[in-house]
């Protein structure tokens, strides 16, 4: 969809295959007596190409709650901002400042936890890095390759973490600079109005007026089309499988490369249900050492009121599975239900009664992992597929995984 936007705004002319009678992939919302229900992506962070995005379309943006920005980590059993106490956080700063990196040769094969150990420490990989890394690709540190998920933070031989940081962006004339993110004041965190079937709505609509593009539903694709122009829009394996004819290297590549698994079910609870009345904030996420059924939890209608249709209700999407716990995916929705009241019990003081809730959505194939596998793959493409001008490959699979980071890339593509 943003590159057939992308292109057909240039004025140039695209046929799109659409292998279901939809655009949208995983994106989409449901419509509950409660309120909305996301079925993947909750919301995106507003940089300046993604405002713009939403400015041609003319569809709204509402913004997190100023009072309800707040990210909790659970620790020992009780959501914190901050889970690491003052010594943990002190070395943890030291660590960063003084051990440096080793030479290229020693961490190019890094994963995230051994990049982790080594500029962080052990408490700061358990407590911090494994439940961020959990929210993004819905798997252990240990499955990231560092250079492939984090290029950004992979420290040069002679730096350590921070020295690196602080040469980046404060330095002008570091060699580094070019990596600095230009300040963005009105960056944020927004969900479109209407969630994000609206958005896809919205953006349909907008490629069905464009006489330049031509939308074939319903057409799944056996081989690749006969065009000088491609751009590959699907999930790794499905490339594999367009591309075993013409390119066997690229195809055994990215058959190799493994996705998350995931489970999502957004409930609606009772606002009196809660001791201590409703969690406020974005979310929680629950590192892998606190032994919990869950991966996280996000805070809907705290962050983002529009969520609920009715007031007296709390908005909250549970996260499940991951390759943490790929079996949740196997259970009954009963079973799923029961889980999750329990966990609710537990973490956010629900003291029990009616919890209705949206549809449960499974993706056996959800997130794809940064690992060496994509790495490996990435390398191939460009040795094999994308070496002939006119040949792209584009997903949450070729260097952007978010739907903000998608939209940057196709806003910046050079046609």
């Amino acid at each position: 969809m943003l590159l057939a936007e992308r292109f057909s705004r240039e004025g140039w002319r695209v046929e799109l295959f659409e292998s279901t009678d939809r655009l949208g992939g995983l994106l989409g919302t449901a419509e509950t007596s409660w309120g909305l229900a996301e079925r993947a992506a909750h919301s995106l962070l507003a940089s300046l190409p993604v405002r713009e995005h939403f400015q041609r379309l003319g569809l709204g943006l509402e913004s997190v709650a100023p009072d309800a920005r707040a990210r909790w980590i659970l620790t020992d059993g009780h959501p914190r901002k901050v889970p690491l106490g003052p010594w943990p956080l002190m070395k943890l700063l030291l660590r960063a400042y003084f051990v440096p990196a080793p030479k290229v040769a020693d961490s190019e094969n890094w994963s995230v936890g051994d990049w982790a150990r080594r500029h962080l420490g052990e408490d700061a990989l358990e407590r911090l890095v494994d439940p961020g890394v959990t929210g993004i690709f819905g798997c252990r540190p240990s499955e990231l390759s560092a250079l492939t998920a984090f290029p950004g933070v992979h420290a040069p031989p002679g730096h350590s973490l921070l020295s690196f940081m602080l040469a980046k962006h404060f330095t002008r004339r570091s060699k580094y600079a070019h990596l600095r993110r230009p300040r963005d004041p009105e960056r944020r965190m927004v969900v479109p109005e209407g969630g994000m079937r609206g958005w896809v709505e919205t953006l349909s609509r907008e490629l069905h007026r464009r006489p330049s593009l031509t939308i074939r539903y319903s057409q799944e694709l056996r081989q690749l089309p006969d065009s000088p122009n491609i751009a590959l829009c699907v999930p790794p394996r499905t490339a594999a499988s367009l591309l075993e004819a013409l390119y066997p290297k690229s195809a055994v590549a990215l058959a190799a490369v493994r996705s998350s698994p995931l489970a999502t079910v957004t409930v609606f609870p009772r606002i009196t249900d809660f001791v201590d009345g409703p969690p406020k904030g974005v979310g929680m996420l629950v590192p892998e050492r606190e032994k919990r059924s869950i991966l996280g939890v996000l805070f809907n209608s705290s962050a983002f009121p529009s969520r609920i249709a009715d007031s007296d209700r709390v908005s909250l999407t549970v996260l499940m599975g991951g390759t943490r716990a790929p079996h949740l995916l196997d259970r009954s929705d009963v079973e799923l239900d029961e889980m999750i009241r329990g966990e609710l019990q537990a973490l956010l003081g629900f003291r029990g009664g009616v919890l209705d809730r949206g549809p449960v959505n499974r993706w056996t194939q959800a997130i794809p992992i940064y690992g060496p596998e994509l790495a490996r793959a990435w390398r191939q493409l460009w040795d094999e597929y994308a070496k002939h001008p006119g040949r792209i490959a584009f997903g949450n699979w070729t260097g952007q995984i978010s739907l903000r980071g998608m939209i940057e890339t196709a806003s910046g593509l050079v046609i």
